[in-house]
């Protein structure tokens, strides 16, 4: 990639993260449209977990119109309704996305997963901050949060888990070597489906501000599709202490 255009990347990510809203101890801000996460959906219809709950019932469907076509013996096999049963059958099991075929298990268990991690998140807020402090920045966490409420399926479950552990690996190498590492605690590192979940704590006031300009510059530098913009990105102030809470979302 252009080195000018990787520049201009972090330049505008820089600009961005100075006009986040502050959510302090006092009053929590309503989030704008540039700190909302606005993770792309297609046109086309995505496999996400909440779609598999659909899936079964259109299972059910087939039963029962399988039912009344053996009750019936002057259905016409050609005809469109007999069409349209097929059509159930095919998609009752398996959802189809780009040029991968997802099971209805697949899309369940990664909805079990977030539901889990949800809670796993509000219990290391509920760790980390007054019990007031840490009900405000989940509701912002939570809000608008596919990855949180409906995550979607880009690839099978071990080229997924494939991806995350080397992307956790390479986040977490690239902060500690970096000359402000040392100045963040990560409380939360979890990659999973394409999308990496960061929860930061500053130990040095604006050391994230130089650490995650790096960080995005080094997948750009490297070939990788990241998203820079419409992704979550929260900044919540805690007295003299802030937290950052950011998505990281990569195209295959």
């Amino acid at each position: 990639m252009n080195k000018n255009m990787v520049l201009a990347s972090i330049a505008s990510l820089v600009i961005g993260y100075f006009l986040y809203p502050v959510l302090n101890k006092n009053q929590l801000e309503k989030p704008s449209s540039k700190v909302v996460d606005s993770t792309h959906v297609p046109e086309k219809q995505t496999p996400t977990a909440k779609n598999a709950a659909l899936s079964v019932q259109n299972k059910n469907k087939v039963g029962t119109l399988e039912s009344e076509s053996d009750a019936s013996s002057e259905i016409d096999t050609n005809d469109s309704h007999v069409q349209e049963q097929t059509d159930v059958i095919e998609q009752s099991d398996f959802v189809a996305h780009e040029s991968n075929i997802v099971s209805t298990e697949q899309l369940i268990e990664l909805q079990t997963w977030s539901e889990a991690h949800k809670i796993s998140i509000k219990e290391l807020l509920n760790n980390n901050l007054a019990e007031e402090q840490a009900e405000k920045l989940m509701n912002q966490i939570t809000r608008e949060n596919p990855f949180l409420s409906d995550p979607t399926v880009h690839q099978d479950a071990n080229s997924d888990e494939q991806w995350s552990y080397k992307m956790t690996e390479i986040i977490n190498h690239q902060i500690a070597q970096h000359p402000n590492g040392v100045d963040l605690e990560i409380l939360s590192l979890t990659c999973k489906q394409l999308t990496c979940e960061l929860l930061v704590r500053e130990i040095v006031r604006g050391s994230w501000f130089r650490v995650y300009p790096a960080l995005i510059e080094y997948f750009l530098s490297n070939q990788y599709l990241i998203k820079t913009e419409g992704i979550k990105q929260l900044l919540f102030q805690n007295g003299d202490e802030f937290l950052f809470y950011q998505h990281l979302v990569f195209s295959k």
